[in-house]
């Protein structure tokens, strides 16, 4: 059938195809496809078999969708949007905008990273949200940003202010805190290293389980904890360190010596005087493996 020059129809019986043409537009339509056009402009294809369709916008859109997904993009914008399940997500490109949404994961990217933000609850991709290995994180451009992984013993996090060096954090039994170069602070509540530690440049102060450390370098460093006790101070050439667990201690001055062990001792006043005692094991007369008496002895000497 036609009405020339407005109107043309076709069909085929043995293909079960019928054509349309009219002008500039038309269509064929068929059991397994159907075509339309608007020349030069706008196209349309649907796959029947598949039950997916294709349109087409020149120059300005276009857009698809299949079982799974439906999707449009423009000059302006783009989205998409999942059939089967929620998530979807969008964007803009003259924006430097986009965004991405689905139950496992979703990011943000505002005006080219004026604000950014990602979650991820399947990094894994198991298909299945695990909350240890979780991430997530946002920030805003350079200035400010927050990120978060795990949770409970292995959860960690970090808080950053880059232009102010400041940042902050966590990781299972430790935290920290820093306002570089001036104020640090770092602790750890695991037990078995477990500690307090604060710095405010150039003084610092440790608090552990057992005691403490400080100092103010170059001026003078000082402990007392579940191993060491001491103090040194360079600018008077002072030291002095005791070893809690070997028993023995050290102290030194241009103008005094001490040294001291479990079995000896030693004093020592510069070129005036020395004193030197120790403690040995004599031989014992029931054997060489016998320990023997414990002998003394003592020497001394006195300058000139």
């Amino acid at each position: 059938m036609s009405v020339t020059p407005l109107l043309w129809r076709h069909r085929n019986l043995l293909n079960d195809r019928t054509t349309w043409v009219a002008l500039i537009g038309g269509s064929i339509s068929d059991p397994q496809q159907r075509i339309s056009w608007a020349a030069p402009l706008w196209l349309r294809f649907v796959d029947k078999r598949a039950d997916t369709a294709v349109s087409v916008l020149l120059p300005l859109a276009f857009a698809k969708r299949s079982p799974e997904r439906f999707t449009l993009h423009t000059l302006a914008f783009s989205y998409w949007k999942n059939r089967q399940g929620p998530g979807g997500g969008g964007g803009s490109l003259p924006l430097l905008t986009w965004v991405h949404h689905s139950p496992l994961r979703s990011r943000q990217f505002v005006l080219g990273g004026v604000f950014w933000r990602f979650a991820n609850q399947d990094p894994a991709g198991t298909g299945v949200a695990d909350p240890t290995l979780a991430r997530s994180a946002w920030g805003i451009g350079p200035l400010v940003y927050r990120s978060v992984r795990g949770e409970g013993d292995e959860r960690r996090s970090s808080f950053g202010l880059p232009p102010l060096l400041t940042f902050a954090g966590s990781n299972g039994s430790k935290s920290h805190q820093v306002v570089t170069p001036l104020f640090w602070h770092v602790r750890d509540r695991d037990p078995a290293h477990q500690h307090d530690t604060w710095v405010l440049g150039p003084v610092y102060f440790q608090k552990r389980a057992q005691g403490f450390r400080t100092g103010l370098p170059p001026l003078f460093v000082a402990a007392n904890d579940e191993r060491y006790r001491y103090a040194v101070v360079p600018p008077l050439l002072f030291g002095h360190v005791e070893d809690k667990a070997e028993g023995t201690s050290r102290t030194i001055w241009p103008l005094f010596v001490r040294a001291t062990t479990p079995t000896s001792r030693l004093l020592g006043a510069g070129l005036l005087a020395w004193d030197y005692r120790r403690e040995l094991q004599g031989p014992d007369p029931a054997g060489p493996e016998e320990l023997g008496t414990t002998v003394r002895y003592r020497d001394s000497v006195l300058f000139p």
